[in-house]
């Protein structure tokens, strides 16, 4: 968990998985070599072994002094996902 600091505001990621999806799939239109062109900076997000781009889902928690709240960034539970079977009526704890 990675947390940045506003004055006396926090926000803090919360990883809740990674996961691999095809780059071909995202950006059909796309030649791949565009990806290995830029190797140096892309590869923490890019599996060159199996041209897929690493994606993560996660939340944030953000404390104030009044308040501490939970961003979800929507990956949600419980949905019909037809693109991926591992995130299908997906039920996170």
């Amino acid at each position: 968990m990675r947390t940045q600091y506003f004055g006396d505001i926090s926000v803090a990621k919360v990883l809740d998985g990674t996961d691999h999806f095809k780059a071909a799939i995202a950006f059909p239109d796309v030649d791949l070599n565009h990806f290995h062109q830029h190797h140096d900076w892309i590869h923490p997000f890019f599996d060159f072994a199996n041209e897929s781009i690493i994606i993560s889902t996660h939340s944030y928690v953000v404390k104030t002094p009044e308040f501490t709240a939970i961003v979800d960034t929507c990956i949600g539970n419980d949905k019909n996902r037809t693109v991926t079977a591992r995130l299908n009526n997906r039920w996170s704890q």
